[in-house]
């Protein structure tokens, strides 16, 4: 669930270096997100892990899913969705300025936030403030020597599993969790994947992988 004002991809991999949930959320343009470059499925900004990021943008377009919504948002470098699932109604209307701190996610060839807090702002000046906050992070924020890669790790195999399990079993109205645990899937392993964002919990206890 994404919190607003604080609430709730399709990476299969886990990160030795640290949770998810503990990397910084870079303030970055959208462009920078579009123009990062993938290792294993994982963005890389500055030879960073790009794994969170703080964005200001407007609203440009609102796309309303069976169990989702696309808010595409621009910052005059690009565009980008937040991807929000279990939205009461309506988040923002077209023209809104908003703040989006979230994951970074990868879906084919998408790039995509999946939102930890979103708040509107007054007005799309502070998109100005955002372009020159980033220009004097720049300066002291330096690309970490190529010398330094980044450690990855795939899931489990038991992970990969519960993932397939789901795809095979999901008639379009995702799947019971209690189905998953009488096919022998760990309940921890249930769990851990919907924390990382791998699987989505559409309803109490029933999941699915995203489309």
């Amino acid at each position: 669930m994404v919190k607003f004002l604080s609430q709730r991809g399709a990476s299969y991999l886990k990160y030795k270096m640290s949770d998810a949930s503990r990397f910084i959320a870079y303030k970055v343009s959208i462009a920078d997100i579009l123009a990062s470059s993938v290792q294993e499925g994982v963005l890389l900004w500055n030879n960073r892990v790009l794994g969170r990021a703080n964005i200001i943008g407007v609203v440009i377009s609102v796309q309303k899913k069976e169990t989702y919504q696309n808010v595409f948002v621009d910052d005059g470098t690009g565009s980008i969705a937040l991807r929000v699932f279990d939205a009461p109604g309506p988040l923002f209307q077209v023209g809104n300025a908003i703040r989006v701190i979230g994951r970074l996610r990868i879906f084919g060839q998408e790039r995509y936030i999946s939102p930890e807090a979103m708040n509107k702002l007054p007005d799309s000046g502070w998109i100005a403030v955002r372009k020159k906050e980033i220009s004097l992070l720049g300066k002291y924020l330096q690309p970490i020597p190529e010398k330094s890669p980044v450690t990855i790790i795939a899931l489990p195999k038991t992970a990969e599993r519960c993932v397939e399990c789901v795809k095979q079993m999901d008639t379009g109205e995702g799947v019971e969790v209690d189905d998953l645990l009488a096919k022998d899937v760990p309940e921890e392993i249930v769990y851990s994947l919907i924390k990382e964002g791998i699987i989505f919990e559409i309803k109490p206890g029933r999941v699915k992988v995203l489309d």
